[in-house]
């Protein structure tokens, strides 16, 4: 079974080898040659059994720590394109797709996209919450879906959604393509987040042990200390190498794994450290 430890790891997009400015890492390469269906991850996500579930265009994998399960169109799931993954308490698993829902549970597949409030809309993020249900991120707006039942949140009609979280505190961080908003399941009240830096937003992370937000968007990097007041805002003047953020792991206040469209980051609260995956720079988009 898969330890948590591995799982981040395994975020830095199977690379084999990389060399950075301070040290080396070495890590195993997974690709097409041991089963792995696609040469781009996605979404990764770990379930309560230790699975490693990796989404991209070529369907879904669930990774055990030595083979490869792998999901597509051929045995049952909605649409080979598939943006986010996430899983309940239960032990179903959810895949977002280009053309709705598949929920997988012991290897069957149910889909939700013809008939449902869902149809024909183009599915981008997801993350669940115990009370709640899943939320569900779309190109149209934000939905949840629970007892086998959809609705829509009409606060985020018509709004792109990129990124999905839920916080301790309770509320649902949804970013979007006109900034970061805060959901409040308990009122349905929504706030939009100010002076970020950027208001296109790709990523969105809660360190596990302050509790505070960092965010990724398309011309910076954002740490929120408390929703709602003004952020620190790092671009390349503060020493990013790139400002399109597109993925984010936070292992500690001091530990932050940024990926970009040129590379993987690691900021340890002062400084940055760079990291090439490989030599062609098309291959060193970490998402």
């Amino acid at each position: 079974m898969i330890t948590k430890a591995f799982k981040y790891y395994l975020l830095l997009i199977f690379a084999l080898r990389f060399n950075a400015f301070a040290q080396q890492y070495n890590f195993k390469n997974y690709s097409a040659e041991n089963g792995l269906p696609f040469v781009q991850v996605s979404s990764l996500h770990q379930d309560k059994f230790g699975y490693l579930w990796m989404a991209g265009y070529g369907g879904l994998s669930r990774f055990d720590g030595k083979n490869f399960l792998n999901f597509s169109p051929k045995n049952g799931l909605v649409n080979h394109y598939v943006n986010a993954v996430c899983s309940d308490d239960s032990g179903f698993v959810y895949a977002a797709t280009a053309d709705g829902l598949s929920i997988i549970k012991n290897n069957k597949i149910k889909n939700y996209n013809s008939g449902s409030l869902i149809e024909n809309i183009y599915l981008n993020a997801l993350c669940y919450d115990k009370k709640n249900g899943i939320y569900i991120g779309s190109r149209q707006g934000l939905f949840t879906f629970k007892n086998n039942k959809f609705s829509e949140i009409p606060e985020y009609k018509g709004l792109e959604i990129r990124s999905l979280i839920t916080t301790t505190s309770g509320l649902v961080c949804v970013g979007t393509t006109f900034g970061l908003f805060y959901y409040n399941p308990i009122d349905n009240s929504s706030q939009k987040q100010k002076g970020l830096a950027g208001d296109i937003v790709n990523c969105i992370e809660e360190c596990p042990e302050t509790g505070h937000l960092l965010v990724g968007t398309t011309t910076g990097f954002s740490k929120i200390l408390i929703p709602g007041e003004i952020p620190l805002n790092l671009h390349v003047e503060n020493g990013l190498i790139d400002e399109n953020i597109t993925s984010i792991l936070c292992e500690g206040p001091n530990s932050t794994w940024i990926g970009s469209a040129s590379g993987l980051i690691k900021h340890n609260g002062k400084d940055f450290e760079y990291y090439n995956l490989y030599n062609d720079n098309n291959a060193n988009h970490v998402r």
